[in-house]
Protein backbone atom coordinates (compact mmCIF):
# COMPACT_ATOMS: atom_id res chain seq x y z
CA UNK A 1 0.00 0.00 0.00
CA UNK A 2 0.92 3.24 -0.36
CA UNK A 3 1.55 5.96 2.90
CA UNK A 4 4.28 3.11 3.89
CA UNK A 5 5.55 4.45 7.44
CA UNK A 6 8.46 6.59 7.83
CA UNK A 7 10.35 6.49 11.41
CA UNK A 8 10.09 9.02 13.99
CA UNK A 9 8.64 8.20 17.32
CA UNK A 10 4.74 8.82 17.84
CA UNK A 11 4.28 9.79 14.49
CA UNK A 12 5.99 6.64 12.82
CA UNK A 13 3.63 4.83 15.32
CA UNK A 14 0.61 6.69 13.97
CA UNK A 15 1.51 6.13 10.32
CA UNK A 16 2.42 2.17 10.75
CA UNK A 17 -1.10 2.04 12.33
CA UNK A 18 -2.56 3.90 8.97
CA UNK A 19 -0.84 1.72 7.27
CA UNK A 20 -1.93 -1.04 8.71
CA UNK A 21 -5.89 0.13 8.67
CA UNK A 22 -5.75 1.39 4.65
CA UNK A 23 -4.05 -2.34 3.90
CA UNK A 24 -6.82 -3.96 6.03
CA UNK A 25 -9.38 -1.78 4.39
CA UNK A 26 -8.06 -2.66 0.78
CA UNK A 27 -8.47 -6.39 1.64
CA UNK A 28 -11.61 -6.61 3.14
CA UNK A 29 -13.48 -4.76 0.41
CA UNK A 30 -11.80 -6.51 -2.62
CA UNK A 31 -12.95 -10.06 -0.71
CA UNK A 32 -16.30 -8.59 0.70
CA UNK A 33 -17.38 -5.45 -1.49
CA UNK A 34 -18.72 -2.09 -1.15
CA UNK A 35 -20.88 -3.61 2.17
CA UNK A 36 -17.96 -4.95 4.25
CA UNK A 37 -18.45 -3.53 7.67
CA UNK A 38 -15.72 -1.46 9.44
CA UNK A 39 -15.94 -4.52 12.32
CA UNK A 40 -14.65 -6.68 9.24
CA UNK A 41 -11.62 -3.86 8.68
CA UNK A 42 -10.72 -3.76 12.68
CA UNK A 43 -10.61 -7.59 12.93
CA UNK A 44 -8.52 -8.21 9.79
CA UNK A 45 -6.17 -5.07 11.00
CA UNK A 46 -5.66 -5.92 14.94
CA UNK A 47 -6.73 -2.07 15.68
CA UNK A 48 -10.07 -1.69 17.58
CA UNK A 49 -13.18 0.57 16.03
CA UNK A 50 -12.09 3.50 18.11
CA UNK A 51 -8.85 3.76 16.84
CA UNK A 52 -10.19 3.39 13.23
CA UNK A 53 -12.88 6.50 13.81
CA UNK A 54 -10.06 8.25 14.86
CA UNK A 55 -8.65 8.53 11.81
CA UNK A 56 -11.53 8.27 9.42
CA UNK A 57 -15.06 9.27 10.56
CA UNK A 58 -16.74 7.57 8.41
CA UNK A 59 -16.86 4.20 5.87
CA UNK A 60 -16.71 6.58 3.08
CA UNK A 61 -14.07 8.74 4.11
CA UNK A 62 -12.05 5.07 4.90
CA UNK A 63 -13.00 3.94 1.35
CA UNK A 64 -11.36 7.33 -0.50
CA UNK A 65 -8.37 7.25 1.73
CA UNK A 66 -7.80 3.61 0.75
CA UNK A 67 -8.84 4.07 -3.07
CA UNK A 68 -6.46 7.35 -3.10
CA UNK A 69 -3.18 4.81 -1.63
CA UNK A 70 -4.05 2.09 -4.04
CA UNK A 71 -4.35 4.23 -7.35
CA UNK A 72 -0.90 6.12 -5.86
CA UNK A 73 0.44 2.97 -5.54
CA UNK A 74 -0.71 1.36 -8.83
CA UNK A 75 0.48 5.03 -10.51
CA UNK A 76 3.38 4.84 -9.14
CA UNK A 77 4.03 0.77 -10.31
CA UNK A 78 3.15 2.09 -13.74
CA UNK A 79 5.40 4.92 -13.91
CA UNK A 80 8.40 2.49 -12.95
CA UNK A 81 6.96 0.20 -15.30
CA UNK A 82 7.84 2.77 -18.19
CA UNK A 83 11.10 3.80 -17.00
CA UNK A 84 12.57 0.54 -16.88
CA UNK A 85 10.64 -2.16 -19.75
CA UNK A 86 11.94 -1.52 -23.10
CA UNK A 87 8.84 -1.07 -24.84
CA UNK A 88 4.89 -0.21 -24.25
CA UNK A 89 4.19 -3.56 -24.14
CA UNK A 90 6.60 -4.94 -21.90
CA UNK A 91 5.14 -2.24 -19.66
CA UNK A 92 2.01 -2.83 -19.99
CA UNK A 93 2.21 -6.51 -19.36
CA UNK A 94 4.27 -5.45 -15.78
CA UNK A 95 1.49 -2.81 -15.28
CA UNK A 96 -1.06 -5.80 -15.26
CA UNK A 97 0.36 -8.18 -13.04
CA UNK A 98 1.41 -5.87 -10.51
CA UNK A 99 -2.02 -4.17 -10.42
CA UNK A 100 -3.33 -8.02 -10.39
CA UNK A 101 -0.74 -8.82 -7.34
CA UNK A 102 -2.05 -6.12 -5.26
CA UNK A 103 -5.65 -6.65 -5.95
CA UNK A 104 -6.35 -2.84 -7.16
CA UNK A 105 -7.49 -4.32 -10.31
CA UNK A 106 -10.99 -6.05 -8.72
CA UNK A 107 -11.52 -2.27 -6.97
CA UNK A 108 -12.89 -1.31 -10.69
CA UNK A 109 -15.60 -3.70 -10.00
CA UNK A 110 -16.75 -0.84 -6.91
CA UNK A 111 -16.32 1.85 -9.09
CA UNK A 112 -18.63 0.64 -11.43
CA UNK A 113 -21.20 -0.33 -8.42
CA UNK A 114 -21.04 2.76 -6.27
CA UNK A 115 -21.06 6.55 -6.13
CA UNK A 116 -18.59 6.36 -3.39
CA UNK A 117 -16.12 4.40 -5.49
CA UNK A 118 -17.01 6.50 -8.46
CA UNK A 119 -16.27 9.48 -6.63
CA UNK A 120 -12.57 8.47 -4.96
CA UNK A 121 -11.33 7.35 -8.54
CA UNK A 122 -12.36 10.52 -9.87
CA UNK A 123 -10.72 12.54 -7.03
CA UNK A 124 -7.42 10.13 -6.56
CA UNK A 125 -7.01 8.11 -10.05
CA UNK A 126 -5.53 11.38 -11.97
CA UNK A 127 -2.05 10.06 -11.91
CA UNK A 128 -2.85 6.50 -12.75
CA UNK A 129 -5.19 7.42 -15.63
CA UNK A 130 -2.17 9.25 -16.95
CA UNK A 131 -0.21 6.63 -16.70
CA UNK A 132 -1.91 3.76 -18.13
CA UNK A 133 -2.65 6.37 -21.21
CA UNK A 134 1.29 6.96 -21.67
CA UNK A 135 1.90 2.55 -21.49
CA UNK A 136 -1.25 2.78 -24.18
CA UNK A 137 -0.17 5.33 -26.22
CA UNK A 138 3.31 3.84 -26.49
CA UNK A 139 1.99 0.13 -27.28
CA UNK A 140 -0.52 1.12 -29.92
CA UNK A 141 2.38 2.98 -31.18
CA UNK A 142 4.65 0.00 -31.31
CA UNK A 143 2.05 -2.04 -33.23
CA UNK A 144 2.24 -4.34 -30.52
CA UNK A 145 -1.83 -3.46 -28.90
CA UNK A 146 -4.97 -3.91 -30.63
CA UNK A 147 -5.76 -0.62 -31.67
CA UNK A 148 -9.53 -0.39 -30.87
CA UNK A 149 -8.47 -0.95 -27.15
CA UNK A 150 -8.29 1.96 -25.01
CA UNK A 151 -6.89 2.04 -21.36
CA UNK A 152 -9.95 1.72 -19.53
CA UNK A 153 -9.95 -1.29 -21.14
CA UNK A 154 -7.04 -2.46 -19.39
CA UNK A 155 -9.10 -1.62 -16.56
CA UNK A 156 -12.46 -3.68 -16.93
CA UNK A 157 -10.32 -6.35 -17.71
CA UNK A 158 -8.70 -6.75 -15.38
CA UNK A 159 -12.00 -6.44 -12.68
CA UNK A 160 -13.34 -9.74 -13.80
CA UNK A 161 -10.27 -11.80 -12.61
CA UNK A 162 -11.00 -12.70 -9.33
CA UNK A 163 -8.50 -11.99 -6.75
CA UNK A 164 -7.49 -14.75 -4.33
CA UNK A 165 -8.81 -15.22 -0.98
CA UNK A 166 -9.61 -18.95 -0.67
CA UNK A 167 -8.09 -21.61 1.53
CA UNK A 168 -5.33 -22.50 -1.61
CA UNK A 169 -4.18 -18.59 -2.35
CA UNK A 170 -1.29 -19.63 -4.29
CA UNK A 171 -3.25 -21.79 -6.53
CA UNK A 172 -5.44 -18.79 -7.23
CA UNK A 173 -2.55 -16.64 -7.98
CA UNK A 174 -1.69 -19.33 -10.32
CA UNK A 175 -4.97 -19.23 -12.17
CA UNK A 176 -4.64 -15.85 -11.87
CA UNK A 177 -1.47 -15.67 -13.85
CA UNK A 178 -3.14 -17.90 -16.01
CA UNK A 179 -5.58 -15.84 -17.74
CA UNK A 180 -4.15 -12.77 -17.45
CA UNK A 181 -2.02 -14.27 -20.28
CA UNK A 182 -4.83 -15.31 -22.11
CA UNK A 183 -6.56 -11.98 -21.65
CA UNK A 184 -3.19 -10.30 -23.05
CA UNK A 185 -3.33 -12.82 -26.10
CA UNK A 186 -6.33 -11.00 -26.97
CA UNK A 187 -5.37 -7.57 -26.25
CA UNK A 188 -2.61 -8.17 -28.91
CA UNK A 189 -2.70 -6.97 -32.59
CA UNK A 190 -3.40 -9.78 -34.31
CA UNK A 191 -0.45 -11.06 -36.45
CA UNK A 192 1.93 -8.20 -35.09
CA UNK A 193 4.22 -11.17 -33.35
CA UNK A 194 3.25 -9.53 -29.55
CA UNK A 195 2.37 -12.48 -28.15
CA UNK A 196 5.63 -14.66 -29.02
CA UNK A 197 7.40 -11.76 -26.25
CA UNK A 198 4.89 -13.29 -23.58
CA UNK A 199 5.08 -16.89 -21.58
CA UNK A 200 4.06 -19.23 -24.81
CA UNK A 201 3.20 -21.81 -22.05
CA UNK A 202 0.15 -20.92 -19.68
CA UNK A 203 1.34 -20.75 -16.12
CA UNK A 204 0.55 -23.58 -13.71
CA UNK A 205 -1.88 -27.13 -14.68
CA UNK A 206 -4.90 -26.01 -16.14
CA UNK A 207 -7.72 -26.99 -13.67
CA UNK A 208 -9.85 -29.92 -14.08
CA UNK A 209 -13.94 -30.83 -13.84
CA UNK A 210 -12.97 -32.33 -10.46
CA UNK A 211 -11.27 -28.96 -9.67
CA UNK A 212 -14.41 -26.86 -10.08
CA UNK A 213 -16.61 -29.27 -8.29
CA UNK A 214 -14.78 -29.69 -5.10
CA UNK A 215 -13.85 -25.86 -4.89
CA UNK A 216 -10.00 -25.73 -5.63
CA UNK A 217 -10.32 -23.65 -8.60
Amino acid sequence: MARNPTPGGRRSEADRNDHIVLTAARDVFIEQGWDAPISAVSKRSGLGMGSIYRRYASKDELFAAMFAACMDEAADEALTALAEEPDGWSALRRLMRAMLHSGVGSLFAQVAEHEQARAAFRDSGGSLRAAIDRIVADARRDGALRREVTSADICLALRHVKPPHGPDVKRERQLQLRYLEVLLDGLAEPGSGTADRASRELPGPGPQWDDLASGKA
